[in-house]
């Protein structure tokens, strides 16, 4: 992404796609890739569009999917797991990845 407001629009249809899933019914998720979500732009852009995505999948039942993508970002995507902006919890036996703030109960 180029811009902050790709990247919001990414993230928007992301949004529809898991409404779309949901109004079909079907039993499916999303795989995201960071770089989409502005990580390259800006990490914190980044992790806010992922909250909206993990509280939306979350919501209809399904879950995210987060892709490994070019070296280049590899370190910074496990970055935002060991600072723990993002987490790893398992659920009924499905191991997800998890924004702290996208998962109050």
């Amino acid at each position: 992404m180029a811009s902050a407001a790709e990247a919001r629009g990414a993230r928007d249809t992301y949004l529809e796609t898991l409404h779309r899933i949901r109004r079909a019914g079907a039993d499916a998720n999303v795989s995201v890739k960071l770089t989409q979500m502005g990580l390259a732009i800006d990490e914190r852009l980044c992790v806010e569009n992922l909250r909206a995505i993990i509280a939306e999948a979350r919501d209809h039942g399904s879950f995210v999917r987060i892709d490994m993508e070019q070296s280049e970002y590899t370190e910074r995507t496990l970055q935002l797991f060991r600072g723990r902006s993002i987490r790893v919890r398992e659920r009924r036996g499905r191991r997800a990845a998890v924004l702290p703030a996208a998962h109050r109960a």
